[in-house]
């Protein structure tokens, strides 16, 4: 499955993206989140994924870190987790990050994606990502 769905977590009537393939789309849905302003995207076969810093991304405290976690599709428990450390948004507010090593060794299937923000306040998860197959091909 090469394309995938936008999910959004904040209201926005629109996205638009740098360095997204044309391919994607770019759907919206709503639902406020203080903290998990995500958007994730899994690009085709590059094993990357793209999703919004949350708005209290500049704050050093409010949020230190996001972790890429991966459930197989239709169930609910987490089945690996890569964190991603806190890095630098692009113009539009879009972190890009190459989860590779977390689909590394994985049994091949269908698999979802979500990103969670954690800070001192606490953790909140993001949507999770519409399915993908491993292994990236």
């Amino acid at each position: 499955m090469a394309d995938i769905d936008v999910v959004v977590r904040r209201t926005v009537a629109s996205a638009t993206f740098s360095d997204v393939p044309a391919s994607l789309s770019r759907s919206v849905t709503e639902n406020l989140r203080p903290k998990a302003d995500t958007v994730t995207i899994m690009f085709g076969s590059t094993g990357q994924v793209a999703f919004y810093a949350s708005p209290d991304h500049s704050s050093p405290t409010l949020v230190t870190n996001y972790t890429a976690q991966l459930r197989a599709y239709g169930v609910n428990t987490v089945v690996g987790t890569l964190s991603l450390g806190k890095p630098t948004p692009d113009g539009n507010n879009v972190i890009i990050a190459d989860l590779n090593p977390l689909f590394s060794g994985k049994a091949a299937g269908n698999y979802t994606v979500s990103i969670l923000t954690t800070g001192s306040g606490g953790s909140t998860d993001s949507a999770q990502s519409a399915p993908f197959s491993l292994p990236i091909t």
